[in-house]
């Protein structure tokens, strides 16, 4: 008699879109300013690459100028005071939705524990039911937790391609080529680390 050995690779019932937009509902229902200040980080590091990418530039550039030395001392002191506004920015903004990001966490465990509480008898005698709760339990035991570390995930692909366009309209002033390389390494690196990420996830 043969055996079928053929095994059918179940795909996950939800994706990183779904859970994330699913984050972004109860985020939304729950505490507004979780999402508004997850912009508002986004554009402040965006900015501070920015700021970083051109200030050994403009500094070279007034020194190949002959710029007179106050004015040399006053763009190194712009710059610097602009990066430190900026630092501070970032710091403020993530100490203060520190709480409203705990609350929407605290919701999601809470939900779980409910889920847990009344569900059906029989799932509570069913391995990969709990098994189940446990995964999505373990999520939202910590700050470093997925429920709570997606923030920084979102804030970190935001700030991501907001300064992959802008140095692509940067790099416009150059060769034709070395601005498809470095969309290409770009798209690479992308797609490598989306790959470890997600084979993480899968063996955690």
């Amino acid at each position: 008699m043969k055996t079928d050995k053929t095994k059918t690779k179940q795909r996950p019932r939800y994706g990183m879109l779904s859970n994330t937009l699913y984050m972004v509902r109860l985020a939304w229902q729950l505490r507004k300013p979780v999402l508004w200040t997850t912009l508002l980080i986004a554009a402040v590091q965006t900015a501070l690459s920015v700021a970083e990418v051109y200030l050994s530039p403009t500094i070279l550039g007034k020194v190949e100028q002959a710029a007179p030395l106050a004015e040399l001392l006053w763009t190194i002191a712009g710059f610097i005071l602009l990066m430190t506004l900026l630092q501070s920015a970032e710091t403020y903004l993530k100490s203060s939705v520190w709480a409203d990001r705990l609350t929407v966490r605290a919701t999601l465990s809470d939900r779980l524990h409910n889920k847990m509480c009344t569900t059906a008898y029989p799932n509570a005698e069913d391995e990969q039911y709990i098994s189940a709760y446990y995964n999505a339990y373990n999520c939202c035991q910590s700050d470093q937790s997925a429920s709570q570390a997606i923030w920084g995930t979102l804030i970190e692909l935001m700030r991501a391609t907001a300064a992959l366009l802008i140095y692509l309209r940067l790099l416009t002033r150059l060769h034709i080529g070395l601005m498809v390389l470095v969309v290409v390494s770009c798209i690479i690196g992308f797609l490598a680390s989306k790959h470890i990420s997600e084979w993480r996830y899968r063996h955690r």
